[in-house]
């Protein structure tokens, strides 16, 4: 994906910083995706905690991952987080705009399995707030740091007790 986000900047002929941002707006960039990605963070841990649906999610993301070592969750958040920014918000942003950017990001986070379209529907807001993030500060910064502590935290928690009580119950009929 940062081949793609490269190759894509490349013909555009346009950088995937969006701007060679001064001094002062790097760390409000790095700032405002701490706090984005904080928040992020903590409300998806009390949703985890009190939403069946959510534990569910995450024991279905911990069959599939497994619990991770700190090193597999640094860079495996590192390379997800930096290379769909490069792609989604750095390359392709500019030429499709935020809103088709976001559907688009969000429907690259479909899931194998219906049930869990939640994880969708939060890829998407979560992709326009980055989006959003990157328009406000002119470049990639912001969103990378609010993806990559939002993907490594996560990763951190997953198979954690707390995150899969009940999540073996059968899902409710419809």
């Amino acid at each position: 994906m940062g081949a793609a986000a490269l190759v894509w900047s490349y013909l555009a002929d346009r950088s995937l910083f969006f701007a060679s941002p001064p001094q002062d707006t790097i760390w409000m960039s790095l700032l405002s995706g701490t706090l984005l990605g904080v928040g992020v963070v903590l409300l998806t841990y009390v949703i985890s905690i009190r939403f069946l649906w959510a534990r569910k999610l995450n024991a279905w993301f911990y069959s599939v991952l497994g619990r991770l070592a700190w090193q597999e969750a640094f860079i495996l958040a590192a390379l997800s987080s930096v290379s769909e920014e490069m792609f989604f918000r750095g390359a392709m942003q500019p030429d499709l705009g935020l809103e088709l950017t976001t559907l688009i990001f969000g429907l690259m986070h479909f899931p194998s399995e219906k049930r869990f379209l939640s994880w969708t529907v939060m890829a998407t807001v979560l992709g326009y707030a980055f989006g959003w993030l990157c328009i406000w500060t002119g470049n990639i910064l912001g969103a990378i740091t609010a993806h990559f502590l939002i993907n490594f935290t996560n990763l951190q928690l997953l198979g954690r007790e707390s995150m899969r009580v009940g999540a073996d119950e059968p899902d409710p009929p419809i």
